[in-house]
This record gives C-alpha cells, structure tokens and sequence, in this order.
C-alpha cells in the first residue's frame, strides 16, 4: 500500500479508496489507534458506499508509518511532570510536524481540498490543520477532541490518566499486549453502547499485526503536551465545523466540546446519547449522516 515522504523527514503510511474524482472525505485516528480504527467500526465501507473517496492515514509513529525509535522519553508521569515544572525534554518531533503531515497525505493523494474527521488527539491536529490551511478543508469534524490541557474546565474523569498509560506503556509479551489493545478499545466506549468484543479483538490483532508501539504513543502525547497552541486561536477557524461527544465520554467530560463549539464560529454540536470515547459500530450511520451533512453543505 502506498507511503508518502514528507520532504525527507517522514514516511507515513495511507490508505486511497473509491472513486479519485469523488468528495473526498480525509480521516485521521486517535492516540493509540491506527488507520483501521475506521475500518473494523465499518465507517469507511460506509463512507465508500455513500460514493465518497476515503483517505486514511497512520500518524507519524504508528502503525506502518514511520518510527522515531531514537528519541527515548521517561514514562508519561515523568514526562509530565518534567514539562508542568519547565524542564527541558527532548522531543522528535512536534505538533506542528504531525499537522504538516495532513497536507503531506493529501498532497501525495492528490486531494486538493477535502472533509476532514478527527478522531481525540486527531481532532486536535484536524483543527489545527484547517486554522493552518483553510483553502484545503470543505469541512471538519471534530470528534471526543480538546485543546484544553488545563483544568479549567473541571476535573478530568478519575479514570483517564490509567487509560493514559496503559496507551503508553509497553508491555512485553504478545499476549500482554493483545489484552491490553483489547482493554483499550472497550474501556473508551461506555456502558450504553459498549465496544463488541470481537470488534475490539480484531482491531487489537490487526494493530498488533501492522505493529502497535506504545513508545510510539507516548511521543505522539508529548508532542501535544509540549506544544503552546490553546484554545483560544480556534477563534480564528474559518471552516464549517461540526463537534461530535459521546455523553457517557469515560475520558472528556461533554463541557469539553461544548467549549469547543463556544470559540469556533459557527460551530454545531452533535451529541451522541449514550456514546462514549470511541465510536463503536452502533455511532456509525449517525456518524455517516453527518459527515455527509457537512460535506454536501448543508450542516450550517
């Protein structure tokens, strides 16, 4: 399958479906997933059933894209608190570097312009990328996504930060893995509407198998914490917008996104009773509609 160079910093591995000529539709994944988290949900057959041409793509240190396995980071606790006191840490890359990278796929697709779907930390680049390059985006959705790294908003859940380093925390043995990927994509669905477990299973496998590295996630992570952007420049965003939150988010509390869409203008909120983190299976025709809602125009 194809991988696009990033002028000679970065390989990045994606995924061209459907018809070239069709509306594009740009998707890109969140922390500790890869390309198929689109797929083993069934949201891009759908998305190709619907006509669109869909684009996926692995962020820079997952799955079949290239590694920066020479920049070694302390464990997350550690990271954190060395940049919450100012210390200096070494980072590979940062977050200006995976919101280039969006445009390094669409450029080797040869997509001009495009709907773009975030999905948490992807929502987070998805957004910065369209204050970057509006003229590239037709439209954006922001999925269980915040710029907030601060507790002005409240709390966070009692339970995120174990999720947090489960992400990115290696684990040793195949098996260990296996179970903790599984765990993942169950623990960030909700109660109402839960991940199926053979649905978390072969997400799980297939991840394993194009290779899950939780290194990898934590650089992805730093690369956020370390960065200075906030939520204040979504101000400045200058493209249809439509945020989408699960209500029984385990991760974000739904005053998040309603934050979100306070700052951008012209913003929609779409709430998904019962929803949590991650979509599951059940989300998807709610999540098609409005994707293509947005696309074809009419969401505002």
């Amino acid at each position: 399958m194809p991988t696009t160079r990033g002028d000679g910093r970065v390989e990045l591995h994606y995924v061209d479906s459907g018809p070239r000529n069709a509306e594009a539709v740009i998707l890109i994944h969140g922390l500790g997933q890869q390309l198929v988290q689109w797929d083993v949900i069934g949201l891009t057959n759908r998305l190709l059933e619907s006509g669109r041409r869909v684009v996926a793509y692995d962020q820079r240190d997952c799955g079949l894209s290239m590694r920066f396995e020479t920049a070694e980071l302390p464990s997350f606790s550690e990271l954190q608190g060395r940049l919450e006191r100012g210390q200096p840490v070494s980072l590979p890359y940062g977050l200006e570097d995976m919101v280039d990278d969006v445009f390094c796929v669409m450029d080797a697709c040869g997509v001009e312009s495009g709907t773009v779907v975030g999905h948490s930390l992807g929502g987070v680049v998805a957004a910065l990328a369209a204050l970057s390059r509006p003229d590239r985006f037709e439209g954006l959705v922001i999925i269980s996504a915040s710029l907030e790294k601060t507790e002005r908003l409240g709390p966070r859940p009692p339970g995120r930060m174990a999720v947090i380093e489960e992400v990115c925390t290696p684990q040793y043995m195949p098996e260990f893995t296996f179970e903790s990927v599984s765990w993942l994509q169950w623990v960030q669905s909700s109660p109402t509407f839960p991940m199926p477990g053979d649905v978390a299973a072969r997400a799980a496998r297939s991840m394993m198998e194009r290779g899950y590295d939780a290194a990898g996630n934590l650089r992805n992570l730093a690369a956020f914490i370390a960065s200075d952007v906030t939520a204040e420049r979504l101000a400045e965003l200058e493209v249809d917008t439509v945020v989408i939150h699960g209500s029984e988010d385990p991760l974000l509390p739904l005053n998040y996104s309603e934050d979100l869409v306070a700052k951008i203008p012209g913003a929609e909120l779409r709430v998904y009773h019962g929803a949590g983190h991650n979509m599951t299976p059940a989300q998807v025709p709610e999540l098609v509609a409005d994707i293509l809602s947005l696309s074809e125009g009419i969401a505002n």
